[in-house]
């Protein structure tokens, strides 16, 4: 028989199963789109892919009747071997046809998935953008900000430091005292707003150079004596040290711990003392390293044990009156808890309330020997020092400074005329400013280091009020050997220049790294 006989038959029979079994293959596709539709799915299965899926669903059926009905071959006969052949050849369809619905169902949920988690990963990149454009933002005001705060307030404390080594009266004295008392506060919450920020991003880093932790426990003390002597408590200083003690780390954030710590027990203490304890214990290395141990105790006002836990969160303090009463932004222990963590250690505290509080820390160091001072020979010439700075009070600060100290000055306005006054004489040290105009200082140093001839380097030290991250390795990889940040610690200034026309004068001392910027 030809194959339009079976296809007619086929449709006068109204085969009902193959039909039958052909639209329930394309509305479960229909309502599948459907499904995916209103689930949010746009890559759903076409109309088109529906009706083609009918199409294979019906060309099985008219596969299976010629397949199972030979030609010429009575229907009659064998009619159990057709029902059966059909049968099997229009399940295989079936199944086929199932396992076509589910692959494309499948697959449209899939890249659905896929296109969620995409848009998802791009929302999260731009609110990660968002959010370092805001930070960047954000230290970049600070730095601005703390740059136009820094120059006038470094020449406040410097010319107070200054007045007070002259001859004054009682009372003179104590308004020079308030001032510089008042401005090294002002300078310690600027270094606490700016250091919290490079803390919480993982950039500050830490110095290296010899300190005693003694002598800047004592100066940390004389720093309070004034605000004690007011409220009528005694400083005490206990050291349990055999020797004088010297270490490689950074002394700035030692005594900024310190100061923030000892800051604390006196401004809550009425009556009684405030005690900073020392104490070094050797590590199982050898006598070259070990730990720092250092204490806080007041006889103040203790700490409830249900604030301990709150101390050391930022912008927190024990009590809510206890901003009225005392004051302070609740920065001071986040930072100490940051700073110790930073160098190794881990601070604690034990308080009573009423009884007083003991804050405590120890902390990993190596011990250094500091070459042995050679008294200096009067006959011998005065150390020159190059002053760089486009503010005139900065220069009159440094120089007055330097040379009631013995050293000889001169002084250059600009990076233009550092450059020409280096290369037409000889210094022992140069102090350059870093932000002036026309040639700036790290474009100064550069160019002043590549005209070096002979043997001596001639150190170069930025005294500048700019902090901005990464500041200090910019000064390092154009040539410079170390980085002050304004308002300038004088003492600390000149322990430091000492340190470096030292090490330019003995080259061996130069490769010590306990002596290395860090």
């Amino acid at each position: 028989m030809p194959l339009s006989y079976h296809l007619f038959t086929l449709i006068a029979q109204w085969r009902l199963d193959a039909l039958a079994l052909g639209v329930a293959a394309a509305g479960a596709c229909i309502a599948g789109r459907r499904y995916l539709r209103q689930n949010g799915v746009d890559s759903c299965p076409s109309r088109a892919a529906c009706l083609t899926l009918l199409a294979v669903v019906l060309a099985g059926a008219l596969l299976a009747e010629w397949t199972a009905v030979p030609l010429g071959y009575p229907a009659a006969a064998g009619a159990d071997r057709l029902l059966f052949a059909r049968g099997l050849v229009l399940g295989a369809f079936a199944l086929l046809a199932g396992a076509l619905l589910y692959s494309a169902i499948r697959l449209a949920l899939l890249r659905a998935e896929i296109r969620s988690h995409a848009a998802a990963e791009r929302t999260l990149q731009q609110a990660k953008a968002e959010a370092d454009r805001a930070s960047r933002a954000k230290s970049d005001f600070l730095a601005v900000a703390s740059h136009e705060i820094r120059t006038p307030l470094n020449a406040v404390m410097g010319f107070a430091n200054l007045l007070a080594a002259t001859r004054l009266d009682e009372h003179q004295r104590s308004y020079v005292g308030t001032i510089a008392t008042e401005g090294r506060r002002l300078t310690s919450l600027i270094n606490d707003l700016l250091d919290l920020g490079k803390i919480e991003e993982g950039r500050l880093q830490l110095e290296k150079l010899p300190f005693s932790p003694v002598e800047t426990a004592a100066e940390v003390l004389r720093l309070f004596g004034a605000r004690a002597g007011e409220q009528k408590i005694e400083l005490r200083l206990s050291a349990e040290i055999a020797g004088p003690l010297v270490v490689a780390g950074d002394a700035l954030r030692f005594r900024q711990v310190l100061v923030n710590l000892v800051d604390n027990a006196v401004k809550f203490t009425s009556a009684g003392a405030v005690t900073v304890g020392l104490g070094w214990e050797f590590a199982d290395g050898g006598a070259a390293h070990g730990r720092l141990a250092v204490s806080v105790q007041d006889t103040g006002i203790g700490i409830a044990p249900e604030n301990v836990p709150h101390l050391f969160q930022m912008f927190m303090q024990a009590d809510s009156s206890t901003t009225r009463r005392f004051g302070g932004t609740g920065l001071g222990l986040a930072i100490c808890q940051r700073l110790v963590r930073l160098m190794g250690g881990e601070i604690t505290v034990n308080s009573t309330p009423g009884q007083g509080s003991d804050f405590a820390f120890s902390v990993p160091f190596p011990a250094v020997a500091l070459p042995a001072e050679t008294p200096a020979d009067p006959a011998a010439p005065r150390r020159r020092i190059l002053i760089v700075d486009d503010q005139e009070t900065n220069r009159f600060l440094l120089d007055v400074f330097l040379r009631r100290n013995g050293f000889e000055t001169e002084l250059a306005d600009s990076g233009a005329a550092a450059i020409h006054l280096a290369g037409s004489r000889t210094y022992d040290a140069i102090l350059m400013d870093l932000q002036m105009p026309g040639v700036d200082g790290f474009t100064a140093a550069t160019l002043i280091r590549r005209s070096e001839t002979g043997p001596r380097r001639t150190p170069i030290i930025a005294l500048t009020a700019m902090v901005a991250p990464g500041t200090r390795e910019r000064c390092l990889a154009a040539g410079m050997d170390d980085h002050l940040a304004k308002p300038l610690d004088l003492r600390r200034f000149k322990a430091i220049l000492e340190t470096q026309l030292a090490a330019a004068d003995t080259p061996a001392l130069r490769s010590d790294p306990a002596v290395q910027p860090r």
